[in-house]
């Protein structure tokens, strides 16, 4: 079993690893130069997903984790990505914003309304939400004889 210590300890290991990975994508990117620039919650979203455009499967989970643990605040940066973005980093930001969950539902819906265009798309993503939202002993749930 896990002292508090050991677990604080492992917490800060990981959030160096991920500070880390991040920094590196970060670095790479040509137009961004991490020690001049004070970035934004906006600009970390799309800076991330810019370099999962070219990344590995394993490095594209890392950057969508990360952006899903940031939460309901990323959802309208990775809205305005879906609208602008093409390939790999679109389907990211969807599978972020599907992750986040219910909290995303109305900032959908919202943009939805005020730009008729993105109605097909945020009419997907709720549908996704709220597919993958079944709460645990809802009955919906069917056994399958074996």
């Amino acid at each position: 079993m896990q002292s508090s210590n050991q677990k604080i300890q492992a917490v800060a290991t990981d959030s160096k690893d991920i500070a880390l990975k991040i920094s590196n994508i970060i670095g790479k990117l040509e137009f961004a130069d991490e020690n001049d620039k004070e970035f934004s919650l906006s600009s970390y979203v799309y800076y991330l997903l810019k370099a999962a455009e070219n990344s590995d499967q394993k490095l594209r989970a890392d950057i969508e984790n990360n952006i899903v643990k940031l939460g309901v605040k990323t959802v309208p940066y990775l809205i305005d990505a879906l609208m602008t973005i093409k390939g790999t980093a679109r389907g990211l930001a969807a599978m972020a914003i599907i992750r986040i969950g219910f909290s995303s539902v109305e900032i959908l819906e919202n943009t939805a309304e005020k730009t008729p265009g993105f109605a097909w798309m945020s009419e997907y993503i709720v549908n996704e939400i709220l597919g993958t939202q079944i709460p645990v002993g809802s009955g919906n749930v069917t056994a399958i004889a074996g």
